[in-house]
């Protein structure tokens, strides 16, 4: 006769409650990076602390890193001009800007100049030539060299485009569009090379003026570059266009330009008029977003110039034929009658797009006299544009203060979501006088509401009106930390740099919030979830007996438990 075993398994967890949320809330306070725009954004530090932005007081006073530079006064004795400015993953800044100055025997003609902040040494190096004498190749470059671009990679490489005049690879004197780019692995710059004509063995198909070039990078290293041309691609007549070119890593290779402003999926030559001034952005899917402004009656728009948009879809392989973002949208239609210029895209983590542009119309009160700086957004929750708003005047209540013009916003986002826009300014703000000066404004995501203005290029921290010639043509970018970068160009005689136009710089730190106190520890005796398990056991002859109790730890996510019940064998009376 076999024995009746009855177990009786309770599972009690008890602690398991104060287990559990003290693991998540591990989790969901440490710091992430993610890479957003292909830029690292940190989003939380470890425990709750949270990324806020400084208040006005903690801008930085402007500093000049195009001369006096580590010890080297005034040698740089030429004009200074339009900067561009990239952050890498470590936090390192990367700035080029055109300069005339003769610096290691480039000439008195413009080059691109190159500095960069290192976050080891806490210093600007000194300029450097990249788009001539490089690797031994001298004064090569005899033709203007202006309005570079720059982006980075993950690794840290480099890649600038600029316009360029020279005639490199028989691409003619008509300007053209040149690359380089800074290898980490060899620690040398690229000899420049053309990419708007004499690509894949096409020679001098691209006969007329290239300018404006913008670059972007993707998460797989491919390069991506739009710029305004005038040469009659596909049959898009000698207006200007707006042309894009790509370097694919698998290939190695530089794609033919194509016109993506026009002659897009069969439509022929609808645009017949100026596309210029075009902006790029690269979402997380590899999706290329482009905008431009256009004088073309696209949508009842009018000849006025507007911006528009157009994508590259990877899912289709294909470009969107453009649209109006700066008018005619969601139903109203023609109410700016403005000229409108110069955008400048942002992409969020949620892929959802921003775009800023500077605007004559009178939109909400803010004077059809003066320029002012425009912002929109498109949702891809609801797959619409919103109608545009002034964020240069108008903000929080305080109607037409700004007086004088806005011109060339830079937009960029911080790993929050907020928004960070600068531009140059005529209007008498804070004291600054009424010669350009940098303004910036913020969008913050907890409060949903846009900042008033403020001054960045003059009176900071107390010293007051120093800045007295014109501060000019903007970028901002956003490092891991969440602290905000901008270089702009200017005329005024600060550091000893003589009043030639230097490129200046300045920095807001972020301020990350006191750190939430780590979980309070776990409870004891019984810290982690338990199994109890209660065995009745009857032995031979009995209906029951008294039950035994075994008490195991629940350890990690999955559990192995042996269990042994611990009873003398007995020996069964009757077979």
């Amino acid at each position: 006769m076999k024995i009746k075993r009855k177990l009786a398994i309770i599972i009690l967890f008890v602690g398991f409650l104060t287990f559990s949320f003290s693991i998540s809330s591990l989790i969901l306070n440490f710091g992430v990076f993610t890479h957003q725009n292909y830029k690292y954004i940190y989003k939380k530090p470890i425990f709750g602390g949270e990324i806020q932005t400084a208040n006005a007081q903690n801008w930085s006073h402007a500093q000049v890193i195009s001369d006096n530079v580590n010890g080297t006064l005034n040698w740089n004795s030429n004009n200074s001009y339009s900067p561009s400015l990239a952050v890498d993953s470590s936090g390192n800044l990367h700035a080029v800007w055109h300069d005339g100055t003769n610096l290691e025997g480039c000439g008195f003609d413009y080059d691109i100049f190159y500095a960069n902040y290192s976050v080891a040494t806490s210093l600007w190096s000194h300029a450097h030539v990249i788009s001539d004498n490089v690797n031994g190749t001298i004064n090569w470059n005899t033709g203007h060299s202006i309005n570079p671009s720059l982006t980075v990679d993950d690794s840290g490489n480099i890649y600038v485009i600029w316009e360029d005049e020279t005639n490199l690879e028989g691409c003619d004197t008509d300007s053209d569009i040149f690359y380089a780019n800074y290898s980490v692995t060899t620690g040398m710059w690229s000899h420049a090379q053309v990419i708007s004509d004499n690509v894949n063995g096409t020679a001098n198909w691209n006969n007329d003026t290239s300018e404006n070039a913008e670059i972007s990078i993707n998460g797989s290293g491919n390069i991506h570059v739009v710029w305004q041309d005038r040469t009659n691609l596909e049959g898009c007549d000698t207006d200007l266009d707006i042309f894009y070119a790509n370097y694919s890593v698998a290939t190695e290779l530089w794609s033919h330009a194509q016109v993506i402003s026009d002659n897009v999926n069969g439509t022929t030559n609808w645009n017949d008029y100026i596309s210029q001034n075009p902006n790029i952005a690269v979402d997380s899917y590899g999706n290329i977003h482009v905008v431009w402004d256009d004088k073309t009656n696209l949508e009842g728009c009018d000849t006025d110039s507007d911006i528009f948009y157009a994508n590259y879809s990877t899912a289709t392989g294909l470009w969107s034929h453009a649209q109006v973002i700066s008018d005619n949208v969601n139903g109203t239609i023609n109410w700016n009658t403005g000229h409108t210029y110069y955008p400048s895209i942002a992409i969020d983590g949620s892929e959802d797009l921003h775009v800023v542009w500077h605007d004559s119309t009178d939109l909400n009160g803010c004077s059809n006299a003066d320029y002012d700086i425009f912002y929109t957004t498109y949702s891809t929750a609801t797959g619409l544009w919103s109608q545009a708003q002034v964020i240069s005047d108008n903000v929080n209540g305080t109607t037409n203060w700004n007086t004088g013009n806005s011109f060339r916003p830079s937009i960029a986002i911080d790993g929050s979501e907020n928004l960070h826009v600068v531009w140059q300014d005529l209007t008498n703000l804070e004291g600054c006088a009424t010669d350009y000066d940098i303004f910036y404004t913020n969008y913050s995501t907890a409060t949903g509401l846009w900042s008033h203005a403020q001054v960045i290029s003059d009176n900071v921290n107390g010293t007051t009106n120093w800045n007295t010639e014109n501060s000019q043509n903007a970028k901002i970018t956003i490092d891991g930390s969440g602290s905000l970068h901008v270089t702009w160009q200017d005329g005024t005689n600060l550091e000893g740099c003589e009043i030639d136009f230097d490129i200046f710089y300045s920095k807001k730190e972020a301020i990350i919030s006191p750190p939430c106190p780590p979980p309070p520890p776990l409870p004891s005796p019984l810290p982690l979830p338990i199994l109890v398990l209660l065995t009745s056991l009857p032995v031979e002859g009995q209906i029951s007996s008294f039950p035994q109790i075994l008490v195991l730890p629940i350890i990690a996510s999955t559990v192995f438990i042996e269990a042994k019940f611990l009873l003398k064998k007995r020996k069964e009376s009757n077979t």
